[in-house]
């Protein structure tokens, strides 16, 4: 149904139109109280319900909050007149009814994911899909979905497109001043992707053209990314690159606005080529540092991750046995890394794939820094490798084997291990190590798992266990031996 908000949508467009709330206000029926009442992640608010206009309108009046969220969720306008007038309130409605239209009023549409939940929003005045600009199309399907909107934009079928309409009836919306600061035309904003590291996007355009992007943290735990983002940006901006392309980048407030660095002509994206190996090996030359792999974050984090898992209780369909012998296959791994004292590290992107770059003729784009850090060299690599191969293509593990296989016989790659002494089995193991390690942490206190963890979670599986043999393998020799 058309209008139909799901309860996870409430604290992520309170958050979105008014980033500094804590504390939202939900005014429905008392039918649909039990069903907006079911929300998984409230987003660091407080949630309280109003089935009647006169004891809102009294809590209200006893906030002195400086700006108040009020959804309005109940088909018909109960919304007073007296609420309407109120300044320190920004009123999300979603009612059906007709309603004057004074200059503090704004109208949004929105499109659904496919389990109903808000994915893009735009005014309703914006006479192209720029919300396309926070669609990366990886394949053909993807190719063909935004080619149909374009089209059915230009023919004004727009209409045809949206899966709801709201307005939001404010004196002042943070998004529509920056829009005002940047002097663009026209603006779209993106949800996010559900999950741990959540935050809303949105994308400016100028003469037909997204300029800039406006990175909105949703969580307390998100806003750290945000800042970690901004100075690896800033860090980054100091070196030169000609095959790496990296966006500007500049704060504003708790948000970061950076630069669009999609290229005119975009290539097919789902191969990890020569050109992401030359971007990668130029970064390397320029930010390899030998490091004491006990004395940093990451090694920390990776401790405190393994007993997450070890102590966490799963919270959603994640299989126990899995998770166990993941963790035993990731304990081996650490003990063996235990005796290694020193790494060649470098400035790394953390999760280096084809939705987070663009692929040129002699360039590589790439975007999204928030999980970037100091790491050991080939880790985006094989990250690209992995993720690509499990959530794109969907091949079986056995496959990613030989991509490995032929990462490791590349020419650029042989040059890497040996000017900076890295060794390629060593790599890969702290890749399973870490990246396994920080997801399967989150994803099992995670509410709503979906089915693409399922598809990482088993892929990860096969690889740890196959490492794990190894290693072992290797102690028992190594114990022979001595």
């Amino acid at each position: 149904m058309k209008n139909q908000l799901q309860p996870n949508d409430i604290p992520l467009l309170a958050k979105i139109f008014n980033p500094d709330t804590e504390i939202v206000y939900v005014f429905t029926t008392i039918e649909n109280l039990a069903f907006y009442q079911k929300i998984q992640d409230n987003l660091d608010c407080i949630l309280n319900y109003f089935t009647e206009a006169i004891a809102l309108q009294k809590e209200i009046a006893q906030q002195q909050s400086n700006q108040i969220v009020v959804l309005n969720l109940r088909p018909e306008n109960s919304l007073d007149a007296y609420l309407q007038r109120q300044s320190n309130l920004i009123i999300i409605d979603f009612s059906r009814t007709k309603i004057s239209s004074p200059s503090n009023t704004f109208q949004f549409d929105f499109i659904n994911n496919r389990d109903t939940s808000i994915r893009w929003i735009y005014p309703t005045k914006n006479n192209q899909p720029i919300f396309l600009n926070l669609y990366n199309a990886t394949g053909w399907k993807g190719q063909l979905f935004q080619t149909v909107f374009k089209i059915g934009f230009k023919l004004k079928l727009k209409k045809w497109f949206k899966s709801g309409t709201f307005r939001v009836i404010a004196n002042g919306l943070f998004l529509e001043k920056i829009n005002q600061r940047l002097t663009a035309a026209q603006y779209a904003i993106f949800t996010g992707t559900v999950g741990v590291n959540r935050k809303a996007v949105i994308s400016f355009e100028e003469a037909g053209k997204a300029t800039q992007f406006l990175k909105m943290p949703l969580t307390k735990v998100v806003q750290k990314l945000v800042d970690k983002e901004a100075f690896y940006l800033k860090k980054l901006q100091t070196y030169s690159f000609k095959q790496l392309v990296i966006p500007q980048a500049k704060k504003i407030g708790n948000n970061l606005l950076v630069s669009n660095v999609c290229p005119n002509k975009v290539l097919n994206n789902s191969n990890f080529t020569k050109v992401h190996l030359s971007a990668l090996h130029e970064l390397y030359e320029q930010t390899t540092q030998p490091t004491f792999l006990k004395s940093t974050k990451v090694w920390q984090f990776i401790h405190q991750d393994l007993d997450t898992i070890a102590t966490a209780k799963i919270v959603n369909d994640l299989s126990k046995e899995k998770v166990k012998n993941c963790y035993k296959q990731l304990s081996i791994l650490a003990e063996n890394f235990e005796a290694i004292e020193m790494m060649p590290m470098a400035i790394t992107h953390g999760d280096l794939t084809p939705w987070n770059s663009y692929l040129s003729d002699k360039q590589l784009h790439v975007y999204d820094w928030e999980l970037a850090d100091r790491l050991p060299l080939l880790y985006d690599a094989f990250h690209y490798i992995f993720q690509t191969s499990i959530l794109v293509k969907r091949i079986p593990f056995s496959e990613i084997k030989l991509q490995l296989e032929a990462l490791e016989k590349a020419e650029l790659v042989q040059s890497i291990l040996t000017k900076f002494k890295v060794n390629f089995q060593q790599a890969y193991q702290f890749y399973l190590l870490r990246n396994t390690s920080y997801y399967l942490s989150k994803y099992m206190e995670q509410g709503q798992l979906h089915a693409q963890a399922h598809w990482l979670i088993g892929a990860w599986a096969e690889a740890l266990t196959e490492e794990g043999m190894l290693v072992r393998e290797q102690l028992r020799n190594a114990t022979k031996t001595g």
